[in-house]
């Protein structure tokens, strides 16, 4: 179970920092004023992921949830990145459209 917590996580974290609307105004921010580095760190989701899984295991480690925190880092840091990687295709063939509902004739 915490594993799944992990890949989650490290998804949803990945996807909000490097793509969402909601933090553009301080990726905006933060691409301008920072170093060419930190810029490639916050625009890179293979980057964010690696990081965000390691501040991921290190808690559940501590609270004895991840029993071998370095492989536990590397599956949630592959896993979170492939749960983003899918969220982005589904998002570019619009598989997150809303769904539209049609009235059905039961008499036909």
């Amino acid at each position: 179970m915490a594993f799944l917590f992990a890949a989650l996580t490290v998804a949803t974290f990945t996807r909000l920092i490097v793509h969402d609307t909601l933090l553009a105004p301080l990726r905006r921010r933060w691409t301008t004023a920072a170093p060419s580095w930190v810029v490639k760190l916050l625009s890179c989701p293979w980057c964010i992921s690696a990081w965000l899984s390691a501040a991921v295991t290190v808690p559940l480690a501590v609270m004895g949830l991840a029993p071998l925190p370095v492989l536990f880092w590397a599956g949630a840091w592959q896993a979170g990145k492939m749960l983003f990687w899918a969220t982005e295709m589904m998002s570019r063939f619009g598989v997150d459209a809303p769904i539209e509902f049609t009235e059905v004739d039961d008499d036909a």
